[in-house]
């Protein structure tokens, strides 16, 4: 009695033959928020900062409301968004004094939170309150530290979640929002990854390759990709899988 599988492929069964192109790039889909800047981000987290200090005390039993600068804080920010160039020590200088007020804010919410707890604040303003620390401690370390870049980087207040991209192109060098890299396929558009996080899309090649045989039950017979998706590695796997590289070859172009 034969107990296989009838649907089964046969041994002797040729392997399914690699059809189709498929072209992958990655691109980033910019997010609608204003350009950040590190004086402007500052005077945003302190602004909110002094709402929920609003709020916190109110349902406190404290005579007086924490002195918090807000108007002068106000005055020292407008002096350098309004002015048409900045020196690097003028931004430095803003960015100290922001820095300070929005210490002091923390502080006192810290204090108003020990009084009255965390359950005064509704949920948008305890994720307000949450961002603006990890603002804080961003900010403060690039400002020791003398750098412009730190790993999750927040550029919104409002939107935490979003990451800058950086493009390499003439006029949008950096980007703002999610990272997507998509497959083209007989002008179809499939989205195999997005990411709020950068990432190095030459690495995504061999995930996109899986997900056309899981689409379509084989590989494709030839890819289409810019320079940043030919390493080494990728150019190997799809040499062991059968699949032509529509691409420039390795080494210096001849004569």
């Amino acid at each position: 009695k034969n107990d296989s599988n009838p649907d089964a492929p046969k041994k002797d069964q040729p392997a399914v033959e690699n059809e189709g192109q498929l072209i992958v790039d990655a691109t980033a889909c910019p997010q609608d928020i204003s350009y950040p800047t590190d004086v402007k981000l500052l005077h945003e987290s302190r602004e909110k900062a002094d709402e929920i200090i609003d709020v916190l005390y109110a349902q406190s039993s404290t005579k007086k409301r924490p002195r918090t600068y807000r108007e002068k804080a106000q005055v020292e920010y407008v002096s350098i968004a309004k002015r048409r160039n900045n020196s690097g020590k003028q931004i430095r200088n803003g960015i100290r004094k922001q820095l300070n007020y929005l210490k002091r804010n923390i502080q006192y919410i810290n204090k108003l939170i020990d009084q009255v707890g965390l359950k005064t604040m509704d949920q948008k303003q305890y994720k307000y309150w949450l961002v603006i620390q990890q603002v804080y401690a961003q900010q403060q370390d690039m400002y020791e530290q003398k750098k412009h870049h730190v790993e999750h980087r927040i550029v919104s207040i409002h939107q935490p979640h979003v990451r800058p991209i950086v493009r390499g192109k003439l006029n949008a060098k950096v980007e703002f929002g999610s990272k997507i890299n998509v497959s083209l396929v007989n002008g179809f558009a499939f989205l195999d990854d997005l990411e709020w996080e950068a990432y190095n899309e030459g690495g995504r090649l061999s995930h996109s390759i899986e997900k056309y045989k899981k689409r379509f039950g084989f590989y494709p017979k030839e890819v289409l990709v810019d320079r940043i998706y030919c390493s080494r590695d990728n150019r190997t796997l799809l040499k062991q899988k059968g699949i032509l590289l529509k691409a420039k070859p390795l080494g210096r172009p001849s004569a």
